[in-house]
């Protein structure tokens, strides 16, 4: 089972193509800076835990809904690149290393 075929993950993937994916289109934001973005919020994640519990794990979740939202975002765009693919593959492994970091 994936994250699209289940029924929660399918409803996740509704709301965010409805609601966010039309906001990043019209704001012209290319997905590589979304991936970008994903990555700040995941280096924030660090200090959210030293802050609170709930701070690192909202700062967690609020990396993961944009890394969902920046391939959505290239494919739903049509500019989908292999450097596209590299850059979000290694920054999801950089931001693991501070989700770890974080615990």
């Amino acid at each position: 089972m994936s994250l699209r075929t289940s029924r929660a993950g399918g409803a996740y993937i509704r709301v965010l193509e409805r609601t966010f994916v039309p906001l990043i289109k019209r704001s012209g934001l290319d997905p590589n800076a979304i991936t970008f973005i994903g990555f700040l919020a995941a280096l924030l994640v660090t200090a959210g835990f030293l802050l609170h519990a709930l701070a690192g794990f909202a700062l967690i979740l609020l990396s993961g809904v944009i890394d969902t939202l920046d391939g959505m975002a290239s494919r739903t765009m049509g500019n989908a690149t292999r450097f596209g693919a590299f850059w979000d593959s290694t920054l999801d492994r950089f931001s693991d290393s501070f989700f770890l970091l974080g615990f």
